[in-house]
């Protein structure tokens, strides 16, 4: 319950502080929320808030890692602001759930791979990603993107197994 409540202080300060005072706004949130430097979830949530919107200057390629069932939804009625996706895509053969995982900083092992293509204009932030391997970066759009933005969805195999 005590978290519950201190979730909800600390979304009612970001919507009352934005994102043009981000240094206030981080330092004040911080107080706030007990223990943000254990939860990886709260810290990319509170860190997506502060980072910038830029509009990418052509076209790319992304990856999402997801579950079938969020893919399914996906499909279909396409995808929502701040959600996030790989930093890069291109060729070549899925990881295992388990190495995306790790690599991602993922809260669960995902179940497909989404092929995205990002159109130019369009508005995304991008940054590390939180909990991840160095070196690799993460987006999340800025506004939604229709469901023709997913061009495929690949199932991850487990390591030396089946779908």
């Amino acid at each position: 319950m005590k978290r519950i409540v201190w979730t909800v202080i600390a979304l009612l300060t970001m919507a009352v502080v934005g994102a043009d005072a981000a240094p206030a706004g981080r330092r004040l949130l911080r107080r706030l929320l007990p223990g943000s430097g254990r939860n990886v979830l709260r810290r990319d949530l509170l860190r997506d808030r502060t980072l910038p919107v830029h509009r990418l200057e052509k076209p790319r390629t992304v990856f999402r890692y997801t579950t079938r069932q969020q893919a399914r939804r996906e499909l279909r009625e396409g995808l929502r602001p701040r959600t996030h996706m790989t930093a890069r895509g291109g060729p070549g053969r899925p990881p295992s759930p388990e190495a995306a995982q790790r690599r991602y900083g993922l809260p669960r092992k995902p179940e497909v791979r989404e092929t995205i293509r990002l159109p130019e204009g369009t508005p995304v932030r991008s940054g590390k990603a939180l909990g991840g391997r160095p070196g690799y970066g993460e987006l999340t759009n800025a506004r939604p993107l229709p469901p023709e933005a997913i061009r495929r969805v690949v199932p991850l195999k487990p390591h030396g197994g089946k779908p």
